[in-house]
Parts: C-alpha cells; sequence; structure tokens
C-alpha cells in the first residue's frame, strides 16, 4: 500500500469516527434541553438537510450530473424517503424514554434485520460466522432489554417506576422500530445507488417526507406549534446541524475509504455514547448496559469483518459443502 492510499484510508477512517462522534453528540444535546419534543429536533435536521440539499441538487441539475428518474425508480424513492424518516423519528422518540447510550445501542442493532431481510427478500448467501456473530447482537438486545426473570427484584426495583407505565418498553419499542426501518434503508438505499440515484435527491425527498408528515403527526397527538425557549432552541438546533453533518461526514468518508472499514469506524458512536452520559447527562451507567451495548457492538463488528473478508458462500459452495 502506498503512503498516498494509505492516507486516503486513515482518512476515511477518521472522518468516520468524527461522523459517529456527532450521532451521539447530537442526541446528547436533545437530552439537555429542559421543555422540548423530540419531534422538533427531527424535524430541525431535515430542514438544514433540505436547505443546503436544495441548493445543490439545483447546481446537479444545471449541470446535467443528475439521472433523469423512470417512473419505478420514482415509487422506490418515495419508498426509501418514507423509510428513513421513520427510522428517523423512532430513533429521536426513543431518546424520550432511554437513555442516550441505550438508545445508540439499540439503533444500531441495524444488521440483524438487514441481515434477515437480505436472506428472505434478496436471496442473499451469508457466511456461516455471521450467523453465530448476529446472534451475539440478539444477545445485547436482551440484555439491554434486562427484563425481570434474568435479572432479578433488585434489578426490577430500580425500574419498577418505569415498568409500571410501560415506558422502557416503549423506548425499547421504538429502538427496535428504528433498526429495522434502517435496515430496510440500507437495502434500498444500495438498491437506489445501484441505479445511480444522486445522493440530493435521495435527501431531498426524505427532506419533503419529513415536511409532510410533521404537521399532520402533530395534529394528530394534538400537540401546539410553539418556539422553545432560547435555550432549548439552540441546543435544538445544534442538535440538528451535528446530526445531518454525520450524514453528510459519513458519505464524504465513503470516498475515501471502503463501506466496510467506514461502517466498522462508525460503531464508534456506542462508545461515544456511553462517555457523553456519563460527562455530559451525568446519568448512572448500568454495568448490564455496557455488557449489552458490547455485545451489540462485538457483533456488528465481527460481522462487517466476516463480510468484507468473505462476503458469503456462492451457489456453487453451498452444492460442494452438502455433497
Amino acid at each position: 500500500m502506498n503512503c498516498h492510499k494509505l492516507g486516503r484510508s486513515v482518512t476515511g477512517l477518521l472522518l468516520s469516527l468524527f461522523a459517529g462522534f456527532c450521532v451521539a453528540f447530537s442526541a446528547t444535546l436533545y437530552r439537555l434541553t429542559t421543555n422540548s419534543r423530540s419531534t422538533q429536533a427531527w424535524f430541525l435536521r431535515f430542514v438544514l438537510m433540505y436547505v443546503f440539499c436544495l441548493p445543490l441538487l439545483s447546481y446537479q441539475s444545471h449541470r446535467n450530473v443528475n439521472r433523469r428518474l423512470t417512473l419505478k425508480l420514482m415509487m422506490w424513492l418515495i419508498f426509501f424517503a418514507t423509510v428513513a424518516m421513520v427510522a428517523s423519528v423512532t430513533f429521536y422518540l426513543s431518546l424520550d424514554y432511554l437513555t442516550v447510550s441505550e438508545s445508540v445501542a439499540l439503533c444500531n442493532s441495524y444488521p440483524l434485520p438487514t441481515f434477515l431481510f437480505s436472506c428472505l427478500c434478496m436471496r442473499e448467501r451469508h457466511h456461516p460466522m455471521q450467523y453465530g456473530l448476529l446472534f451475539l447482537v440478539l444477545v445485547g438486545l436482551f440484555v439491554l432489554a434486562r427484563p425481570t426473570f434474568l435479572f432479578g427484584q433488585d434489578v426490577a426495583e430500580e425500574i419498577a417506576h418505569e415498568q409500571a407505565t410501560g415506558q422502557r418498553w416503549i423506548g425499547f419499542a421504538f429502538s427496535i422500530a428504528c433498526s429495522v426501518f434502517t435496515g430496510v434503508r440500507i437495502i434500498v438505499g444500495e438498491f437506489l445507488r445501484d441505479n445511480k440515484v444522486n445522493v440530493s435527491q435521495i435527501n431531498i425527498a426524505t427532506s419533503m417526507a419529513a415536511f409532510v408528515v410533521y404537521p399532520i403527526y402533530t395534529a394528530i397527538q394534538m400537540e401546539d406549534f410553539y418556539i422553545p425557549c432560547f435555550a432549548d432552541l439552540i441546543f435544538l438546533i445544534l442538535s440538528a446541524f451535528f446530526g445531518f453533518l454525520s450524514n453528510t461526514i459519513i458519505l464524504v468518508a465513503c470516498q475515501f475509504e471502503r463501506s466496510g472499514p467506514v461502517s466498522l469506524a462508525y460503531t464508534s458512536q456506542i462508545v461515544f455514547a456511553f462517555i457523553l452520559d456519563a460527562l455530559v447527562v451525568v446519568e448512572d451507567i448500568c454495568i448490564t448496559d455496557v455488557f449489552g451495548a458490547g455485545c451489540i457492538m462485538a457483533g456488528v463488528c465481527g460481522s462487517l469483518v466476516v463480510k468484507m473478508i468473505r462476503p458469503g458462500f456462492t451457489n456453487e459452495e453451498v452444492m460442494n459443502m452438502s455433497t
């Protein structure tokens, strides 16, 4: 490997690490607000995305860079925008019920539904080691759920007020929903990129979906439109900025390094979330949360490493193994 190629790889990995920090920092900034809603932070994120991407899309259209979309691609783009919007809002909603570290760790279990969808819907074949590693992700999810029949009465007493109202399980459900929709988003996003759909087109479509859904959601919840206090507004704007910044940086990182190593470095957001939870939000970190998040991170990283080294068995290899 020459120095130029090594430099590009290191740049891509450092950008991925910074993108992971931005995700955790964005969620932490929202948790520092005192009288705001998670949907406000989520909506501001898409406002920034729209404001940034619209001029870029106009410039690219003027230069004839963007591909003209067929009806089929437009339908897939709308489907992607809907899925990406739901994945994003469920992550922010989970922050109302769980700590930043728990939400980030649970939402990063998306390789598990991605793996299942690719097997069931796309008929992809995977290396057998990935089954064991993704089972480790499942163990991490189970530990983070902290069921009382496993952890005993002491833990049950600590979270009795949460379980009485179902708040912890609501947050857990939102996080798992985010993981599932993120898995679908990744698969559909790969299809759109393979068909040369521009990133600006994807971001604009997702922003438009958020603009349609936010007022409908607010009306259904019978929430009033209001501007938060100045301190909360600053935190919300910064949270939206760092959330959008993470999306942008990870795309830039993929220009310097392969998606596999970039994804590995990006999972560092779990570590950053625990650090920020302890130092900034001053949350009590439970050892079971650390163990569960560690299982998820180990399973995800291991699965990505196996996928990079040996993506999976071909049909011929599977036939040879069965004889």
